[in-house]
């Protein structure tokens, strides 16, 4: 065996270890609910983004508030799903990835048809369940709000006439049709269009700007829209099995 030969194998090892040890194994934070287009969406967008850097991604369902506290103190490296106006004040050691991955309609729930919805202004006069969604969180006290847990708790409390309206993202409407909740009604139209980002902690910044070329480039080349397409249609006949 020549000595340039045994040379060139040498740095061929080294460059693939190198390559090797360079790929990324990230922890993301997921919302804790049944499995939705929302969620699905997301992750699919971020899995195939990180799948082009060479990175792997593991999504570990936690509350929402835990998680991003979670985060900024750097026991998760990030998270996979909060709307693009998330205020970060609080959290001072996460990096928004700028490019939305997912999208979604906040909505109004009622036993048949209750009211023609006209932005989240439109809800003061009704008794709302909802969870805990940081735009909701954020109106004033005029607004009667009660934040629960779940889903299921939220369609609970509609179906047995304890609020008027339940205030959820339009991605969980197939969890009601599946509870068999038939009579609930989505109120047209949507209270709000809803784009969702991934964050992730500072120490991974340089990533996260790594994140936004990748996702913009899936963007140009259309395969961003092929999966949330995919995902929507799936989820729009609430089969998504």
């Amino acid at each position: 065996m020549s000595r340039c030969f045994i040379t060139l194998l040498v740095v061929s090892v080294a460059l693939l270890s190198s390559l090797t040890s360079s790929a990324v194994r990230l922890t993301l934070a997921v919302p804790i609910s049944k499995k939705n287009m929302l969620t699905e969406m997301s992750q699919a967008v971020l899995s195939e983004a990180a799948r082009r850097l060479g990175d792997e991604l593991i999504f570990e369902p936690l509350p929402q508030e835990r998680a991003l506290v979670n985060i900024n103190a750097g026991v998760l490296d990030g998270d996979s799903l909060h709307s693009v106006d998330l205020d970060l004040k609080p959290y001072p050691n996460l990096v928004r990835v700028r490019v939305p991955i997912a999208y979604d309609d906040l909505v109004a729930y009622g036993i048949g048809k209750v009211f023609k919805p006209a932005g989240l202004a439109s809800l003061k006069p009704y008794k709302v369940v909802t969870i805990r969604i940081k735009e909701l969180e954020q109106l004033g006290p005029e607004y009667r709000f009660t934040f629960v847990a779940s889903n299921d708790q939220a369609f609970n409390m509609l179906r047995l006439g304890r609020v008027d309206l339940a205030v959820l993202p339009r991605s969980v409407s197939c969890e009601a049709v599946h509870a068999g909740y038939n009579e609930i009604l989505v109120q047209e139209p949507a209270l709000e269009h809803v784009e969702f980002v991934a964050h992730l902690h500072k120490s991974h910044a340089g990533l996260a700007r790594e994140m936004e070329r990748t996702l913009l480039q899936m963007k140009k080349d259309g395969s961003m829209a092929r999966i949330q397409n995919e995902v929507h249609r799936k989820w729009s006949r609430c089969n998504p099995d």
